[in-house]
């Protein structure tokens, strides 16, 4: 009898150790590079129309496992509530909380990234959506684009982009988006099975994960007016992304050289007022985001005052007090701007080596066959005496013809418009006196190497 009572307590303590026994990954054999496959005979549905709350299971061909669920598992629509999630052999269970109510008439999408992943290797299952519709339709259409920096240029990875149906301004600060994606390492995102329908646009970079525009330091980004989805239109969107500051304010301001002034706000204004003081004789000015550049002029240096308003929200009054007219005319050269210089070829105290008094050659420039060559000069142009320019084609000297003009806008930009030749080279020459400055001074003799590359070269922009 006593050994009976201890083979059974022996047969219970193996029985116990099995069940507690731990799933691994079996060893030996040939690398698995194969992801887990959906096993659709015990799997929930995919693509389902009028949807009702329930468990959906994902089942797969192999033994799984879950890794960083609370980032890689995306619901758009976004749920109040997040879903439970949890795994039981080789099925993957999702669950929505007992309060959740799904929106009627939506099209959700639960993106799994690389949240699931085989046991034996970790190759993850990844493009792996789960789709539904608590409507009679699918919704099917894309919204794509990419999300920078606004300082920087580079892209953002990360981001959320935000669609919302209500097309209010402050729509950002209090509801959840109706639908959403987060850009890649790239700072691309794609948004599918959009309905047809107008949105506004945001993104943002979430820094308390509640899908809210409601902390001063997040940086967000937006679209002035809202996007149009129909059947026939997959838009592909560029936003930049921006902390966003406080009331107007004058952030710097710049006026070392007689006849520029520079004025920085610390965001771009939604309307901005201003005027200058009796001293200045003529100027033109141009807001250009989040900065004011005015170009000025007078017949003695005085001091003049710059005043700004916006409302009744806004006064700020700049005193400035300009350096010599006449020195700076003869301190500046009207010449082509350099890369990162606010004055371009100002050469005061500088001499030209010997031989090269009076002439400038400029790298080549790399030029699109179908566009206008263009050449940013450090001052305003007020004339372009074309008598003075001649345009040639490799070493030929037969001038070509050609036509020009000037941005009316900025004034700074020289424009040459000719019929290029691809994988040719062109020689600009522009004598002294071809371009005049706002303020009457002239341009050296100026040689300009101009390549035309095949239009191959040069790849698409999507605005």
């Amino acid at each position: 009898m006593r050994f009976f009572f201890l083979f059974i307590l022996m047969l219970l303590a193996g029985l116990f150790l099995f069940s507690c026994a731990n799933i691994i990954a079996p060893v030996g054999g040939p690398d698995d590079k194969t992801p887990p496959q959906i096993d659709s005979t015990k799997t929930t549905p995919n693509f389902q129309t009028n949807f009702k709350k329930q468990t959906i299971k994902l089942t797969f061909d192999e033994w799984v496992k879950l890794v960083d669920v609370g980032q890689q598992v995306i619901v758009s629509p976004p749920l109040e509530k997040k879903p439970q999630i949890a795994l039981k052999g080789k099925t993957v269970l999702i669950d929505f909380a007992e309060e959740e109510v799904l929106r009627e008439n939506a099209t959700y999408t639960i993106n799994f990234g690389t949240a699931i992943q085989d046991l034996s290797a970790g190759n993850k299952a990844s493009d792996l959506r789960f789709i539904f519709s608590t409507g009679p339709v699918i919704d099917s259409l894309i919204v794509t684009g990419l999300v920078k920096d606004a300082k920087t240029l580079q892209p953002v990875e990360g981001a959320l982009l935000l669609l919302y149906d209500n097309l209010a301004d402050s729509v950002v600060r209090t509801e959840k988006p109706f639908y959403f994606a987060r850009t890649n390492a790239t700072g691309q995102f794609t948004i599918e099975n959009v309905r047809a329908d107008s949105f506004k646009v945001f993104a943002l970079v979430d820094a308390n994960l509640n899908y809210l525009y409601d902390q001063p330091t997040e940086k967000i980004g937006f679209l002035k007016n809202p996007i149009v989805l129909n059947d026939t239109l997959s838009p592909i969107l560029n936003l930049d992304l921006f902390v966003e500051e406080g009331p107007l304010r004058v952030k710097n301001s710049q006026s070392d050289d007689f006849g520029k002034m520079t004025v920085v706000m610390n965001k771009p204004p939604d309307s901005l007022d201003w005027k200058l003081s009796s001293a200045v004789t003529s100027h033109f000015d141009r807001l250009y985001g989040d900065s004011l550049v005015i170009w000025y002029d007078m017949d003695t240096v005085k001091q003049w005052n710059l005043f700004l308003a916006q409302d009744t929200s806004f006064y700020d009054t700049l005193k400035v007090k300009p350096d010599s007219r006449s020195e700076f005319l003869q301190a500046t050269k009207m010449g082509p701007q350099t890369f990162g210089s606010r004055t371009g070829s100002r050469a005061k105290g500088k001499k030209q080596p010997e031989g090269q008094v009076g002439k400038q050659t400029l790298s080549t420039v790399a030029q699109n066959p179908v566009k206008a060559f263009n050449l940013i000069f450090n001052l305003p142009i007020r004339d372009i005496d074309t008598t003075l320019i001649r345009l040639t084609k490799d070493t030929l000297l037969e001038p070509l013809s050609f036509s020009s003009g000037y941005d009316t806008l900025s004034r700074q930009i020289f424009e040459l418009k000719h019929v290029w030749k691809e994988s040719t080279v062109y020689n600009l020459t522009l004598f002294p006196g071809a371009i005049t400055s706002w303020f009457g001074n002239q341009n050296d003799t100026l040689l300009v190497p101009i390549n035309v590359k095949p239009l191959k070269d040069f790849g698409n922009l999507f605005l």
